[in-house]
C-alpha cells in the first residue's frame, strides 16, 4: 500500500506527464492539419481561378456559379480553418493553466476551484472541432464543385 505522500508523488508525476504531453500536443495540432488544410484550399483556389482564365469559349450562368460557389467553399475553409487556430490555442492554453494550478494545489496541498478554466476549454475545444469540421466539409465541396465546373465546361 502507497503512503499519502507516494500518491501525491505520483500524482504530480502524472499531472507533470499529462502538462508536457498538452504542451507537446498545443504545437503538432498547431502545425500538421492546418497546413495540409491550407495548402490544399489555397492550391485548389489557385487551379481554380488558372483553370478559369483559361476557358476561351463563353460560359453559362449556371455553370459559373459552380466555380463561384468553390471560390466560396475554399474562402470559408480558409477563415474557419484560421479561427480554429485561435480556439485551439486559447482552448489549449486554459487547460493548461487549469492543471498547474492544480498542479500547484497538490504540491502545496490546497484547493482551488479551475471549473471556470475547465468549461472555457471545454467550450473552445468545441468550437474548435465544429471549425475544423466546417473546414474539412467545405474543402470537400469547393472540390467537388470545381469537378462539377470543368465536367459542364468539357460537355459544352
Amino acid at each position: 500500500m502507497y503512503t499519502r505522500k507516494e500518491k501525491q508523488d505520483r500524482k504530480v508525476a502524472e499531472w507533470t506527464k499529462w502538462i508536457d504531453k498538452t504542451e507537446k500536443s498545443i504545437e503538432y495540432s498547431t502545425n500538421r492539419f492546418d497546413i495540409l488544410v491550407i495548402t490544399m484550399s489555397s492550391s485548389f483556389l489557385t487551379l481554380s481561378v488558372g483553370y478559369f482564365r483559361l476557358v476561351e469559349k463563353p460560359i453559362e450562368f449556371c455553370t459559373s456559379l459552380w466555380i463561384y460557389s468553390a471560390w466560396i467553399f475554399f474562402a470559408i475553409c480558409l477563415i474557419s480553418n484560421l479561427l480554429s487556430q485561435v480556439s485551439s490555442y486559447v482552448a489549449n492554453r486554459s487547460e493548461l493553466w487549469a492543471a498547474k494550478i492544480y498542479l500547484d494545489d497538490l504540491l502545496e496541498g490546497t484547493i482551488t476551484n479551475t471549473d471556470q478554466h475547465d468549461t472555457v476549454a471545454h467550450k473552445y475545444n468545441t468550437f474548435t472541432h465544429i471549425l475544423n469540421m466546417i473546414s474539412l466539409i467545405s474543402i470537400i465541396l469547393g472540390v467537388i464543385a470545381v469537378l462539377v465546373f470543368i465536367i459542364q465546361i468539357q460537355s459544352s
